[in-house]
C-alpha cells in the first residue's frame, strides 16, 4: 500500500475532490462519446462495407442447398440446368407430358387460326 504521507497523495479539499470528480466526470462522457462514434462508424462499415456480401453468400449459399436439394444431393458434374431438369422430369413426368400435349393442341389450334385467317386475307 502506497504512503499518504510522503506528498504522492494530498488530501484534497471538498473544493478539489469536486474538481477531480468533475474532471473524472468529464474524460468519462468523452471516453462515452468517442466509444459511440467509433461504434456508429464500424456500424456503418459493416453495413455498408460487409453486409451486400454477407447478404450475397447467404443467397449463394441458398440457392446453392436449393439446387443440391432438387438434384437428389448428387454431384453436380453436368450442367445445372440438366440435372434440375432431369429431376424435375423423373419426379412429374406424367404431368409435364400432359401439360406439354396441352400446349402443342393450343399451339395448333392458333396457327390453324393464322393459317385460316391468312388464307381469308390473301383472297
Amino acid at each position: 500500500m502506497m504512503d499518504k504521507g510522503n506528498g504522492l497523495y494530498p488530501e484534497l479539499t471538498e473544493e478539489g475532490k469536486e474538481q477531480a470528480q468533475t474532471a473524472i466526470n468529464n474524460v468519462r462522457e468523452g471516453m462515452k462519446k468517442a466509444a459511440l462514434n467509433v461504434i456508429e462508424q464500424e456500424l456503418s462499415d459493416c453495413y455498408t462495407d460487409i453486409a451486400k456480401w454477407v447478404e450475397s453468400d447467404s443467397w449463394l449459399n441458398y440457392r446453392n442447398s436449393i439446387i443440391q436439394e432438387i438434384a437428389g444431393y448428387r454431384s453436380l458434374n453436368k450442367s445445372e440446368s440438366k440435372v434440375i431438369r432431369d429431376r424435375i422430369l423423373m419426379e412429374n413426368r406424367d404431368s409435364l407430358i400432359k401439360d406439354l400435349n396441352n400446349d402443342l393442341i393450343e399451339k395448333v389450334d392458333q396457327l390453324e387460326k393464322q393459317i385460316s385467317y391468312m388464307r381469308d386475307t390473301s383472297r
